[in-house]
């Protein structure tokens, strides 16, 4: 079971702080986004511009989404 945290705007988008989803072997980034969106339809709205990090680290273009981890959806941050 993987735990994803939501951050900023994709807090508002899931409608949720965190979510546990259940999956054994490690998915492309595609699948993972895939299943996401079954459980929560509203972060397709921030898919495009939000970036995954698993176990605190950012995921490259091809890296690929492990099982029992950490998982957060993190839109960009604007500051100042």
């Amino acid at each position: 079971m993987a735990t994803i945290l939501y951050f900023g705007w994709a807090r508002q988008c899931a409608g949720a702080d965190t979510d546990e989803l259940r999956f054994d072997e490690p998915l492309s980034q595609q699948e993972f986004w895939t299943r996401l969106l079954r459980l929560r339809p509203g972060l397709l709205q921030c898919q495009q511009s939000s970036r995954i990090a698993v176990n605190q680290r950012y995921l490259g273009n091809y890296d690929p989404v492990e099982p029992h981890s950490e998982i957060a959806i993190i839109p960009p941050v604007a500051g100042g």
